[in-house]
């Protein structure tokens, strides 16, 4: 299992693998980059409306699969092999 963030944005459920715990300016710009998308003020203000704090599974025995959950919310995530779901380590 995996801590960290996670968003939907583009068609996509992204996971930010991090140990970080709060939600901030910093970690927005790191995502932007991470995510290669513009670290603009507006953005990062977007980032952080809808950035949630989540955890990262792996499942599946034929076919694996991302879940991805958190506080009052599952089911994200995709399997592993459709390319819907982008899993980033940030540094």
């Amino acid at each position: 299992m995996k801590h960290g963030f996670t968003l939907y944005m583009n068609g996509n459920d992204y996971f930010f693998i991090t140990d970080k715990v709060n939600k901030t300016k910093n970690l927005a710009r790191q995502i932007c980059r991470a995510a290669l998308i513009p670290d603009a003020p507006a953005v990062i203000h977007d980032v952080l409306r809808n950035l949630q704090r989540a955890t990262l599974e792996v499942k599946g025995d034929k076919r694996k699969y991302y879940e991805i959950s958190g506080d009052g919310f599952g089911g994200k995530g995709s399997f592993i092999d459709d390319g819907n779901t982008v899993v980033i380590e940030l540094k």
